[in-house]
Parts: structure tokens; sequence; C-alpha cells
């Protein structure tokens, strides 16, 4: 899978969120560590009225065949009904916890004016480091547009204290649904750049599973500016292969382990 979301700088410009730009460029950086890549490219915020008007365009929904598909420029999502459902109610109940998929098609480079504004909020702030900025910012729009999620908090927003002087995992950001709030952890699941399939194992799998799970029970103890109970895991995957892998490998995790959080494999295509 190759995501790009692209923006065009304008030489001196300040972007909304502070960021000073100046040249007129289209930098790319690959970005791939347990996971799959992606592409960003830096820009100014600062719009003209039908960029903004990018934001809120037109996008075609369709329920048919089971699924729900939602059109829009650059790319489509489409998950079941069932999925859809089953997502939204296990958000609203905290004992409840389940996997869950859906898939996004990527027709062209993805213009960021055209995200979702809490989308663009989080892809325009600064992160806690790393460079998961546009996988934590298309979670955002995947979320919003498949089941109403809105941002409560960013990366950098969101607080933690252990009581002993050490630090806390911490979770990518918290979206609020139906009145509940969430914490979203967000990641991607491959073997290099680009990913051969059948190439990502079980233990692969399991790996990174245990090492998200360990966080979001440690991050959902220690936040102290939010109140979620429950959060979901938001994985990327490049293939069939990898989302069957990941699929295993939680079947595999004790029930301690998976506690009460919410499972979302993203297939990746384009």
């Amino acid at each position: 899978m190759h995501v790009a979301i692209t923006r065009k700088t304008k030489a001196g410009s300040t972007g909304q969120y502070g960021q000073e730009y100046t040249d007129d460029v289209r930098e790319e950086s690959p970005v791939c560590s347990e996971e799959v890549q992606g592409v960003v490219c830096k820009e100014s915020v600062v719009a003209t009225e039908d960029e903004f008007a990018l934001a809120s365009a037109a996008e075609v929904r369709v329920e048919c065949y089971g699924s729900h598909l939602i059109s829009r420029s650059g790319y489509t999502i489409r998950m079941s009904l069932e999925d859809c459902l089953l997502c939204s109610a296990a958000l609203q109940h905290g004992d409840l916890a389940l996997v869950v998929d859906n898939s996004v098609q990527i027709q062209k480079p993805i213009n960021a004016k055209a995200l979702c504004a809490d989308a663009q909020r989080i892809f325009f702030t600064d992160n806690a480091g790393g460079s998961a900025e546009v996988s934590e910012a298309f979670s955002m729009e995947l979320l919003h547009r498949t089941i109403g999620a809105r941002l409560e908090k960013t990366e950098m927003e969101l607080k933690y204290f252990t009581g002993n002087g050490s630090g806390s995992k911490i979770t990518d950001f918290s979206m609020l649904h139906e009145g509940a709030v969430i914490g979203v952890s967000v990641t991607r699941a491959c073997r290099g750049y680009p990913t051969a399939y059948g190439a990502y194992t079980r233990e692969d799998a399991f790996r990174l599973l245990s090492k998200k799970f360990i966080g979001v029970k440690e991050s959902t103890k220690f936040v102290v500016n939010s109140s979620w109970e429950k959060q979901l895991l938001h994985i990327f995957a490049p293939d069939t292969h990898v989302m069957a892998m990941l699929r295993d490998a939680y079947d595999e995790l004790d029930h301690d382990m998976r506690g009460n959080t919410i499972m979302l494999i993203t297939l990746c295509s384009g």
C-alpha cells in the first residue's frame, strides 16, 4: 500500500497551527517500522474558500450487498453493515471486546484539506515523535466517516501520571462516540515495504498485538485528563494474509490482555 497526503507549500507562509514554510516543495518521507508505508508532503494550511470546501466535499454513500460504501475524493471505504453496527454497539458497552474490519481503496494522493476537521487537526499538530501522523490522521478520518466519531484530545493533549516517577505508555488520541470517550491506539502491520504476500507471520502479529495491548492497558490506567474506560486498537494491514495473521494472533491472547478493547483492522489497497 502507498498512501499519500499531498499539500502545496507557499513560500514564507505560516500554517493554521503555527508551521512556517520557506520553499515551494513537495517532500515525500517514506515511513515503515513494523508497519506499512505512508507518505507525507508538507504544506501550508492557509487556504482559499474553495480549498476549505474540500473538507466538506460531496461524498457518495451507498448501502448494498450488506456493506456500507463511502466514496470520497481519492479513496473509497467499505465496511459491512454488521461490523459497523457491532463496532458502534461495542464501543458503548464497557465489557465487550471483539474484532471488526473494513477496507479502504486509495485511488490517488489525498489532499489533507479534504479530510474531516478532526483528522486535519491531528495531521497538522505535533505528535509525541515518530512518523505516524499520516496513519493517525487517516484513522480519525475513517472513524469519523464510518461511525460518526469526533476527536476529543490529540496525542500531545493527553496527560498521564503513574505516581512512581516513571513514564507511562501513551495512546494516539481520544475520540467521542455517542457521548462515550474512547482511547484510540493506531499502528500498521507489515514486514518492510513493500510487504511480500505471506511474509508476515503469526509470530509477527502476536508480537505486535502483545506490545499494543500492554500499551492500551497502561495508558488507560494512567491517563489523568480524559475519562475513557476502553480503547479501540486500529491496525492498518496491507493484504488479507496479514489480516488473517492478526485475527489468529488475537485468538491466542489471553482474556486479561484483550480486556475490553475493540480491535479494528483496515485493509488498505491502492
